[in-house]
């Protein structure tokens, strides 16, 4: 099955990491959606590299019923 992975990075630059929870899409449009909405509060107008946050969707395959999709 293919799903919707929501990739979720904190900070900038060298700095940055991901966020150790996977969260899972059917959809492509409900993911970038949530996406959407993790992002919208942080602009690039006076906000510190270390606050920033950056949410996209990667498609990939799964097997098996083990991992909860929304």
């Amino acid at each position: 099955m293919t799903v919707f992975l929501l990739m979720l990075w904190f900070g900038w630059g060298d700095d940055r990491t991901l966020s150790p929870e996977r969260i899972y899409f059917h959809r492509i449009d409900h993911c970038n959606y949530v996406a959407h909405q993790l992002t919208k509060r942080y602009t690039s107008y006076m906000v510190q590299p270390s606050d920033r946050v950056t949410a996209y969707c990667v498609p990939m395959a799964i097997e098996g019923d083990d991992i909860a999709v929304r």
